[in-house]
C-alpha cells in the first residue's frame, strides 16, 4: 500500500481523503479491520466470495471505527475502498492493551468485541453436501474466552447452519443428527461450558501444573481467578454480560478432558507414524487377550507361557508347598503380615519351547541388593519373560 502522491505518469488509487490520515491512525485502521474480518463476510450476500475484500462495510464496523480512530463515517468508507485489498491479503495482527481499550469504550455498545471465534470456515465442508455458497444462517452467543496473555475477555460465538445437509458448526466442532464431530486438529480456542471457552494454551498449562506439580484442578481455577484473569479491570456488566466470568473446578477439568482427548486422536506426523510402525514390529502387542477363551493372543509363547503358568498352581508340590505354609502358627495381630509369593518367569531353549522357572520370594527386608556382576552373565545373552495375566475390566 502507499501513502504517498503517486509519481508524474502513473496513476494513483490512493485518493486525497487517505491523506488526512496519520500514519498511526492508518496502521490501527488495517489492524482493527484485520481482525474483523469474519464479521464483515458474515454479512454479505451469498453471492460475495469469501477470498475477496467486499466492497461494503456493515453499518456496526463504521460506526466503531469513526469512534475509534475520531474520523468520520465518510472517511472511514473511503478508506476501506483504497485499502480492503491489501487488508484482505492480512492475517490477523495482534491487538495492543490501547486497542482492547478501543473495543471496550466504542465496540461493546454496538456488539462487536475484539474477538469473536467462528468455525474454522463459512462453507459446509460435509462431503457428501452439495452447497457452494457460503452459510448465512448465523446465531451469535455471548461467551467469555479464558486466556493466558490477556486474562478472560468477553467475545461472541458464531454458530453457521448448512440448510441443505442440516448441519449445525459450531466454532470447534459441528453436529449432525445429533452426533458431535470435533474438526481435524486442535483449534485455538476450546469449549468448555455453554458460555465459556479457554485457550489451548492455558489448557496445556493446567496440564502440566497437574502432572508436574501436582496442583489440583481447584488450585488450578482458584490461582487463574486470582493472578491471571484481571477481572476487577473490566466492567463485563456494561458490554452487557450477565454471566459471570468466574472459572469453576468443572471448567478446568472439562478443559483437560476434552484437550487430552484431542490430542490423543490426533493423527500421528509421518515420522511419528514410521517410528510406531518400527515400535510395534519389534515389541508386538503391549497387551494380549485377544483369542476368546485365554487371556492371551494368538502368538504360541505366549499361549504356552499361560498354560505353564495354570499347571503350575495344580502341581502337586505347589499344593504341599502351600499346606505347609498353612500349618506354620499364624503372627499375631499385631505384627506386620507379609505376603509372600513366587518369583515366576519363563525362558526359552534353543529350540523356542518355553519353560517355567520360579523361585521362593527372599523378601527385601535385611538383605543387601548388590548389582550382578557384568561377568558372569551368560556371553550369548539370557532372556526372562515375565508375564501378568488377569482380566481387566
Amino acid at each position: 500500500m502507499s501513502l504517498v502522491d503517486a509519481p508524474p505518469g502513473t496513476t494513483s488509487t490512493t485518493p486525497t481523503t487517505l491523506k488526512t490520515l496519520s500514519f498511526k491512525q492508518t496502521l490501527r485502521f488495517t489492524r482493527l479491520l484485520s481482525n474483523l474480518k469474519n464479521d464483515i463476510i458474515l454479512v454479505q450476500p451469498s453471492r460475495i466470495l469469501t477470498t475477496e475484500a467486499p466492497a461494503v462495510l456493515p453499518p456496526s464496523i463504521k460506526t466503531f471505527l469513526a469512534a475509534a480512530l475520531v474520523i468520520s463515517e465518510e472517511l472511514v468508507v473511503t478508506t476501506w475502498q483504497s485499502l480492503r485489498h491489501d487488508i484482505w491479503d492480512l492475517p490477523s495482527e495482534a491487538l495492543s492493551e490501547e486497542d482492547e481499550g478501543l473495543f471496550r469504550a466504542h465496540g461493546w455498545k454496538v456488539g462487536i468485541t475484539s474477538l469473536t471465534i467462528y468455525p474454522p470456515s463459512h462453507h459446509c465442508t460435509n462431503p457428501v453436501c452439495g452447497r457452494k455458497s457460503p452459510m448465512k444462517r448465523a446465531e451469535a452467543h455471548q461467551v467469555v474466552v479464558y486466556t493466558l496473555s490477556s486474562g478472560v475477555i468477553p467475545a461472541w460465538s458464531v454458530q453457521l447452519y448448512c440448510p441443505d445437509c442440516n448441519t449445525t458448526y459450531h466454532p470447534d466442532y459441528s453436529v449432525q443428527k445429533g452426533r458431535r464431530t470435533y474438526y481435524g486438529g486442535i483449534p485455538r480456542y476450546i469449549q468448555i461450558g455453554a458460555h465459556q471457552f479457554a485457550e489451548k494454551r492455558l489448557i496445556a498449562m493446567w496440564i502440566s501444573l497437574m502432572l508436574v506439580a501436582w496442583v489440583s484442578a481447584t488450585n488450578c481455577s482458584r490461582s487463574y481467578d486470582m493472578a491471571l484473569s484481571g477481572q476487577e479491570e473490566r466492567d463485563f456488566a456494561a458490554g452487557g454480560w450477565q454471566f459471570g466470568c468466574l472459572l469453576t473446578t468443572d471448567h478446568v477439568w472439562d478443559a483437560f478432558t476434552i484437550l487430552t482427548l484431542l490430542d490423543y486422536h490426533m493423527p500421528p506426523s509421518p515420522a511419528n507414524r514410521r517410528s510406531e510402525e518400527s515400535l510395534q514390529g519389534r515389541d508386538g502387542r503391549p497387551q494380549c487377550r485377544v483369542v476368546p477363551g485365554t487371556k492371551s493372543c494368538e502368538d504360541r509363547k505366549h499361549a504356552d507361557m499361560e498354560r505353564l503358568h495354570y499347571e503350575r498352581g495344580k502341581a502337586s508340590f505347589t499344593l504341599r508347598d502351600r499346606l505347609q505354609r498353612h500349618r506354620i502358627n499364624h503372627p499375631t495381630t499385631d505384627q506386620e503380615e507379609i505376603s509372600e509369593e513366587d518369583i515366576e518367569w519363563f525362558e526359552l531353549d534353543e529350540q523356542g519351547r518355553v519353560h517355567v522357572q520360579h523361585r521362593t520370594n527372599p523378601g527385601s527386608v535385611g538383605v543387601t541388593e548388590e548389582p550382578e556382576c557384568e561377568a558372569s552373565k551368560d556371553e550369548t545373552g539370557n532372556c526372562r519373560y515375565k508375564v501378568t495375566i488377569h482380566v481387566r475390566l
